[in-house]
């Protein structure tokens, strides 16, 4: 559903960081390609818009984003430079890692 939103969006062609390894197939993305693709791995924790350009995307996912790329969701939200666009959950809830629901919060940098 993420994906599928973000297809539609004016955004659909921006580069997109994420850490969730089925977002470039869905987005049909070479994950190779720099200028379209970037991990959230490696980023500042506490300031990861400085490793992204402006007007890129975010997908962040409460499993991957805390737990893998060390990123917590309360940093995004709080982060000036990085608008929430759009947040997903799933019909039926469940927990990940550290016991969080899992959602997809997708933000870009300002």
């Amino acid at each position: 559903d993420a994906t599928d939103w973000l297809k539609k969006t004016p955004d659909a062609n921006k580069k997109v960081f994420y850490l969730a390894p089925y977002i470039t197939l869905f987005l049909n993305i070479d994950p190779n390609d720099t200028a379209r693709s970037g991990g959230l791995w490696g980023m500042n924790s506490q300031r990861p818009d400085l490793n992204m350009p402006h007007g890129s995307i975010m997908i962040w996912d409460s499993h991957y984003g805390p737990n893998e790329g060390k990123i917590k969701l309360d940093t995004l939200l709080k982060n000036p430079n990085l608008t929430l666009l759009h947040r997903f959950d799933p019909v039926e809830k469940f927990s990940v890692i550290g016991g969080m629901d899992y959602g997809i919060w997708i933000f870009r940098k300002k």
